[in-house]
């Protein structure tokens, strides 16, 4: 994980907080968002 990457993850999960905070659906909406990228991203960068 190279420090570009934790960058992305810590705007993120600002964003996920932010949302969270105002709208329930959102916040359900960005779980099912990034269940999906974790699964592309683990599809994508299988362990050797």
């Amino acid at each position: 994980m190279t420090k570009q990457d934790g960058i992305i993850v810590g705007i993120g999960g600002l964003l996920f907080i932010l949302v969270a905070l105002f709208t329930p659906i959102g916040a359900l909406f960005l779980v099912v968002v990034g269940i999906i990228a974790f699964i592309t991203y683990k599809l994508a960068h299988p362990k050797s």
